[in-house]
């Protein structure tokens, strides 16, 4: 493995100053931060310094009662929700755009970790140790792939770059760097 220096910035904030006290999610445009709260079913939008940007959106507006995690595009979101197995996609404003899709129509209960690439998604399947590649649809690529082939035995988040995955694993808490190929 390989193993890297990491040096804090000093610049980041604290989720409770406006008032996530169960950050689950975050997602970025490269500039501000939209961050899922499990405990108040809300998704706070802040800039780079931990602002509150005031235009944040309640997820029970739309039924999810369970967000967990949070990707975009750059302009909308998708959401993942645990107990409904379902990934709900919203807009800016946080109207739901009544294509999202369920998750166990391809395998995946309880869906901890989203990402895009801007139109297709991956998504954790967090009893099954597998990262699904679906369409916008929803519909099942057939090209996922397992984390245990490489060692994460407990997956919890995802991001890509496009063509490579970072994984983070809840055993060892360790971010696993994988090609597109599955290989680490």
């Amino acid at each position: 493995m390989l193993f890297r220096s990491w040096t804090n910035q000093s610049d980041g904030f604290s989720t409770s100053a406006f008032g996530a006290t169960s950050p689950y999610g975050i997602t970025t445009n490269g500039s501000d931060f939209w961050i899922v709260d499990l405990n108040d079913d809300f998704v706070y939008h802040v800039n780079s310094s931990g602002d509150n940007q005031g235009d944040g959106f309640s997820t029970s507006a739309f039924d999810s009662d369970a967000p967990y995690s949070i990707t975009t595009n750059g302009s909308d979101f998708w959401i993942t929700d645990v107990n409904d197995d379902f990934v709900y996609h919203v807009n800016s404003s946080g109207d739901n755009q009544t294509d999202g899709f369920s998750t166990s129509a391809f395998g995946a209960t309880s869906p901890y970790g989203i990402t895009t690439n801007g139109s297709d998604f991956w998504i954790i399947g967090n009893f099954d140790n597998f990262i699904y590649h679906v369409n916008s649809s929803g519909d099942n690529q057939t090209d996922g792939f397992s984390t245990l082939a490489f060692g994460a035995t407990s997956p919890y988040s995802i991001t890509t770059n496009g063509s490579d995955f970072w994984i983070v694993d809840l055993t060892d808490f360790f971010i696993y760097h994988v090609n597109s190929s599955g290989d680490n």
